[in-house]
Order: C-alpha cells, then sequence, then structure tokens
C-alpha cells in the first residue's frame, strides 16, 4: 500500500506541476488564430475552461486516491 500511496503522490505533482504549466502557457498553446475568422471569445472560454475541468478533475483523482490508500 505504501508503494502505490507513494506512486500517486508522485503522479498527484506531476499533474499539479503540468497543469500550471499549461495554464501559464495556454494562450501561446490554444489562443485564437487569425486563419480562423468564427473564433471569438466565448469559444475560447468554452476551450480554456474544458482544460481546467480536466485538469481539475484529474487531480480530484488523485488526491483521492492517496487519501484512500
Amino acid at each position: 500500500m505504501l508503494g502505490l500511496k507513494i506512486a500517486f503522490s508522485v503522479c498527484l505533482v506531476i499533474v499539479f506541476l503540468g497543469g500550471i504549466f499549461t495554464l501559464r502557457n495556454f494562450d501561446k498553446w490554444f489562443g485564437g488564430s487569425v486563419d480562423v475568422p468564427s473564433e471569438n471569445e466565448s469559444s475560447l472560454l468554452l476551450n480554456k475552461s474544458q482544460v481546467i475541468l480536466i485538469w481539475l478533475l484529474a487531480m480530484k483523482l488523485f488526491t483521492m486516491m492517496v487519501w484512500i490508500l
């Protein structure tokens, strides 16, 4: 059990740091493109909220696994 707890703790730290890195570089990677005129602020906000939601769900998963084990 201790090995799994350590593994999930390491995964939790990796997901946390990866999420922070992704949020800092979000506009550079997923920002609006001048080649797509139909992109507006609402579609970009939807994309950002989906990325944040998936990141938070991964954080919740690993946090619960660390607490349970």
